[in-house]
C-alpha cells in the first residue's frame, strides 16, 4: 500500500513521518524534500541550474540552497521544469525499489499533482493547520479528495490520529 502524507509547508508532515518511522517499522518512507536536496548536486542538474541562474549559486562547487532560494522564487516555473521531471523519476525509482522489499510505503510530499502522487497513492492523508476554506477548496482541486484529514492542533493529537488511521488500515 502506498500512502502519501501531504500538507502545506510547516503543517507537520515531516514531524509525523519521523515519529511514524519509530513506531511503524514495517513501513518504508520516502521524503520528496530529501530526494530534491540530493539531486541538486547531480552534475546534469547542477549544470542546468548554473546555466539558469549563474555560478553565484555555488559555494565550494556545490549548489547553495540559500543562494538559490530567492532566485527560484522569482522564476519558479523554470526551476520546476528542470527539477520536477528528475524528482518524479527518482520518486518512482524509490517506489519500485521499496515495492520489491516491502508492501507499505509512506511518501512525505507537499506536492501531489506535480509528481502524479494522486495516481500512485492508494491513500492520501492531508495534514491541515488552520487552512482557510477557500485554500482547502484549492488543495482539493489539485488532487482527488484526501482519504483522511488530520487537523494538527498539537503533536500528540497529530500522532494519535495518525496511529488510529494506520491501525484502521492494518499497518
Amino acid at each position: 500500500m502506498i500512502i502519501t502524507i501531504t500538507g502545506r509547508s510547516g503543517s507537520g508532515k515531516t514531524t509525523l513521518c519521523e515519529y511514524l518511522k519509530q513506531k511503524k517499522t514495517n513501513i518504508c518512507f520516502i521524503s520528496t524534500d530529501q530526494i530534491g536536496h540530493n539531486i541538486l548536486n547531480q552534475p546534469k542538474i547542477k549544470k542546468q541550474l548554473v546555466d539558469l541562474y549563474s555560478e553565484n549559486i555555488l559555494t565550494n562547487e556545490d549548489i547553495d540552497r540559500k543562494k538559490l532560494r530567492p532566485l527560484v522564487k522569482n522564476n519558479l516555473d523554470m526551476y520546476n521544469k528542470v527539477i520536477h521531471p528528475i524528482l518524479r523519476d527518482e520518486i518512482n525509482k524509490c517506489i519500485r525499489t521499496y515495492d520489491k522489499t516491502n508492501d507499505n510505503i509512506i511518501i512525505d510530499s507537499a506536492l501531489i499533482k506535480e509528481f502524479d502522487l494522486q495516481n500512485i497513492s492508494d491513500i492520501i492523508i492531508l495534514i491541515k493547520r488552520d487552512i482557510p476554506d477557500n485554500e482547502m477548496a484549492k488543495i482539493q482541486e489539485d488532487f482527488k479528495s484526501p482519504d483522511f484529514i488530520i487537523l494538527n492542533t498539537t503533536k500528540n493529537h497529530l500522532f494519535e490520529e495518525s496511529i488510529k488511521i494506520l491501525d484502521s488500515l492494518k499497518l
